[in-house]
This record gives C-alpha cells, sequence and structure tokens, in this order.
C-alpha cells in the first residue's frame, strides 16, 4: 500500500516536460536531414513571465515552415523576444525582431505551402504581412479560439498540447486600441519570450 502511494505520489509531482527529452541526438541531427518522422517527435518549449507553452510540431502539415521553425529555434533566434501583437480573440503573434513595430524578419522569406490545417484553438501558424501573402518569416501565432473563416489563408505547422491556460492569460492582456492608435493591438504590457527551446518526445 505504501508503495502504490510512492508511485502515486511521485507521478503527481513529475515536471509536465516527462515525456519530453532535451537530451536526444536527434537535436544534434543537421537540420536539412531531419525527416519527417524525425520533426514530427520534437517540440518546442516557450517559456514566458506569465507561463509555459508546449507546441507539438506537425511536419506533415507544413514540412517547409516546421524545418524554419526548427532552425530558428536552434539559433537562439527567439529568446528575449516579445509577444508583440494580441489579436483579441484571435492570436497571439510573436517573433518580430522590430518589437516597437512587431515588423523584421530573420533575412529571409519564407515560401508559404498550401495550407492544410484548420485555424484552430491552439494552432501555431506561419505569420505573413497582407501586402505578401506568399511569403511568411520568422514570426509566427498561436490561436486563441477556432478561426474557421481563415482556414486556407495560414499555414498551420503545430499546435499548443501543454499550456493553454497561459495562451489564454496573455491572450487578455489590455492592448492599444484598433484605431487612433501608431500601432493597434500592441500589448499594454511586455511579454517576453525569455527561451524557446526544442525537446523530443520520448
Amino acid at each position: 500500500m505504501r508503495r502504490r502511494f510512492f508511485i502515486l505520489a511521485l507521478a503527481l509531482v513529475l515536471p509536465a516536460c516527462a515525456k519530453y527529452s532535451a537530451d536526444d541526438p536527434l537535436l544534434r541531427k543537421n537540420v536539412d536531414q531531419l525527416t519527417n518522422a524525425e520533426m514530427q517527435r520534437m517540440a518546442a518549449v516557450m517559456t514566458t513571465q506569465y507561463g509555459k507553452i508546449i507546441i507539438e510540431l506537425h511536419p506533415e502539415w507544413a514540412p517547409v515552415a516546421t524545418r524554419n521553425f526548427i532552425r530558428l529555434i536552434r539559433a537562439g533566434y527567439y529568446d528575449g523576444l516579445t509577444i508583440c501583437e494580441i489579436l483579441p480573440g484571435v492570436w497571439l503573434r510573436g517573433g518580430a525582431p522590430q518589437t516597437d513595430d512587431c515588423k523584421g524578419s530573420p533575412g529571409y522569406d519564407v515560401d508559404l505551402e498550401t495550407p492544410s490545417a484548420p485555424v484552430a484553438r491552439g494552432a501555431v501558424g506561419l505569420y505573413h504581412y497582407d501586402m505578401l501573402p506568399k511569403e511568411g518569416t520568422s514570426q509566427f501565432f498561436i490561436v486563441l479560439n477556432n478561426a474557421p473563416g481563415m482556414n486556407g489563408g495560414y499555414t498551420i505547422f503545430g499546435q499548443v498540447v501543454e499550456g493553454l491556460p497561459t495562451v489564454d492569460r496573455i491572450g487578455r492582456i489590455k492592448v492599444t486600441p484598433s484605431e487612433g492608435s501608431p500601432r493597434p493591438y500592441r500589448p499594454l504590457e511586455t511579454i517576453v519570450i525569455e527561451s524557446l527551446h526544442l525537446e523530443v518526445k520520448k
């Protein structure tokens, strides 16, 4: 009985990431040599001051966008950047090096793939500007609520599997107004991506 109680107690205190490993040979393999099956085993772990968000990757939806995301994470590109836009009820947007105007890129663009996954709650996609509907950058978004009207217009490459309460908490932060503001939908609090790293499903 005591042994059974100990096992149950241990299960309750194990960290949420116990089913993922941050020390796997796959994390050291050349990004260009990763297969879809290998990328599918990966999860992106994003830490903010509001909590942790775990995103499982889905290269079967968008292999080019997935590989680009992995490459940038490995380079430490996102560490210290911010969630620079909160479109209430729609999405959180991050990954822009120019935080003040939510713009910028790593110096190249990514051709968007034909969208195959729905824009659903917790989905993670490659952001693109309206004037460049066929190209994305380093910027990504996390969907707050199902948005069927956006299906077919955005490339989705991941899904939040842990941390949706954190996503919701950030999504409720007040923003600048949509009109009469130099930049609408800018969070009135600074939400920092403290770190974004990869782990592998065990």
